[in-house]
């Protein structure tokens, strides 16, 4: 939440957020650009649908395979109503021993805990915080998914 509000004051005046609940219709840890993509979409269409609002903005976090390595992403899709736009964080490479369960069906957050004893880390600084000593936080990718998706309204 505190990402988006983040970007869209950058980019808009008078801004209200207003958090929702909705269900990303993916698996609890989404694997590939595509299903991904469709927790996104869902999310941003179904936000939409709760509250009554300009945008419905919804973010999915997931795991892409890109050269044999394994990489965590976001992305962001805002629907309007009509029709949506996208933008993505930048990605980073996932840890073997932490990607190896993941491969295995277990979530993220789970593997961080039982590999570095960090409970969840997914509601707080996000495994990047933990990998970067907070350089980089899940606020951050989080902000610039969000201000990608942002760019062809711009």
């Amino acid at each position: 939440i505190k990402g988006t509000q983040m970007a869209l004051e950058k980019v808009m005046k008078d801004v209200t957020l207003i958090p929702v609940e909705v269900d990303s219709g993916v698996s609890k840890q989404p694997f590939g650009f595509e299903e991904i993509l469709k927790g996104a979409i869902n999310r941003a269409r179904r936000a939409f649908e709760k509250v009554p609002c300009h945008y419905g903005i919804g973010i999915e976090a997931g795991v892409v395979e890109i050269g044999g390595k394994y990489l965590d992403i976001h992305i962001c899709a805002i629907f309007d109503g009509e029709d949506y736009t996208l933008g993505t964080s930048q990605g980073f490479q996932i840890p073997e021993e932490v990607i190896k369960e993941i491969k295995k069906g277990e979530e993220c957050s789970k593997v961080v805990e039982k590999i570095y004893g960090i409970r969840n880390i997914g509601r707080r600084e996000g495994i990047i915080g933990y990998l970067t000593k907070n350089l980089v936080s899940r606020v951050d990718l989080c902000r610039d998914a969000v201000l990608m998706a942002m760019v062809p309204r711009l």
